[in-house]
């Protein structure tokens, strides 16, 4: 832990602490509200990212748009924006399709790679049970 406050404000008295991971050295901000029926809730800034942010994507083996898409991607994700990673993650598919299939418009690129085996249609795919 770097710091510490407390603020008695009467109302939900907010802590904050600013930690540090031991591991990688990010800092995050935390904040611990005590509501009037003595529950807590904590919260993160930015987020606990879900998941780690793969070293290879350092090492520059994704270059260019790709690379700063994903990194976009990752941003997102760490910040609690769900919705915005989601979007990334669809515009992250449709230039990796561009790239394999050339850009013919809307929805034809996506016609043109079920045939070649480039993706495949859910009503196609087996269930997993």
């Amino acid at each position: 832990m770097l710091c510490s406050v407390d603020v008695e404000d009467g109302w939900c008295d907010p802590h904050y602490d600013l930690l540090q991971c031991a591991g990688c050295k990010d800092i995050s901000l935390r904040v611990t509200l005590k509501h009037f029926d003595d529950t807590k809730s904590v919260q993160y800034f930015p987020s606990p990212a879900s998941r780690k942010v793969p070293d290879w994507l350092y090492f520059g083996r994704v270059a260019g748009p790709l690379g700063s898409l994903l990194h976009e991607i990752y941003q997102a994700a760490r910040g609690g924006q769900l919705r915005l990673a989601i979007m990334g993650i669809r515009a992250l598919i449709e230039q990796v399709m561009i790239q394999k299939v050339e850009d013919s418009g809307s929805f034809a690129k996506k016609s043109r790679c079920v045939p070649n085996g480039r993706i495949r249609l859910a009503s196609s795919a087996r269930r997993l049970e």
